[in-house]
């Protein structure tokens, strides 16, 4: 289990050409902070591109370009080492059309990374008693199961290399006494190898077939 999406960077992205997909929107419910400038901080060049127009006041520089697309379309002539698709696929319309455009950038030892809810996460079990289906961001379209991920991958070229869950902050209720115990029971749960699965986030390591 990874503490946090950092630890993910470290592994995949530190000295390498990255695109950065959906990367003006990691600010919020995960507690991963602003991923993109952590990104930054350890690639040798990076690409940004977002379907906002805020994509586009991000600072160009000698180490980042930034381009405004919409991740099911967007594909430019060149190639990555590592494709970063953080709260993204859950926003889309389309993921296997992303999948298609991703590949297309993508050489044989390249990585593509995708970070997204864990459907069967502690927090998912928990909001399955508060009301009808696990609470979810009204802009999601859908949770990702690990066998949905892996026949995706399938079906677009890839395979599913390596499965990490992410521990990350433990999201919060509201009501300050809540939020201390479910805290307290998130992370004292996470100490449990069986229960490990209950972390909230998966990161699905996908490589060329």
């Amino acid at each position: 289990m990874l503490r946090d999406v950092g630890e993910l960077l470290d592994r995949f992205v530190m000295g390498k050409s990255v695109l950065d997909v959906g990367c003006v929107n990691y600010e919020g419910d995960y507690g991963f902070g602003l991923i993109h400038g952590m990104i930054l901080e350890r690639c040798a060049r990076c690409v940004g591109v977002d379907i906002s127009p805020a994509v586009l006041r991000l600072p160009f520089s000698a180490k980042a370009r930034y381009f405004q697309g919409n991740a099911e379309e967007f594909c430019l002539p060149e190639v990555f080492d590592t494709i970063f698709a953080g709260d993204l696929i859950e926003h889309l319309s389309n993921p296997g059309k992303f999948l298609a455009q991703a590949r297309k950038m993508m050489q044989a030892s390249s990585d593509l990374l995708v970070v997204t809810p864990n459907p069967y996460g502690f927090r998912s079990m928990v909001g399955i008693f508060r009301g009808f289906e696990p609470p979810i961001h009204p802009e999601h379209t859908m949770l990702v199961p690990i066998s949905g991920m892996h026949e995706l991958a399938v079906r677009h070229g890839f395979r599913l290399k390596q499965l990490f869950l992410i521990k990350g902050r433990a999201w919060l209720p509201h009501d300050r006494f809540l939020a201390k115990a479910y805290k307290l029971i998130y992370h004292g749960i996470l100490t449990l190898p069986a229960a490990r699965k209950l972390a909230d986030t998966l990161a699905f390591r996908l490589t060329p077939q």
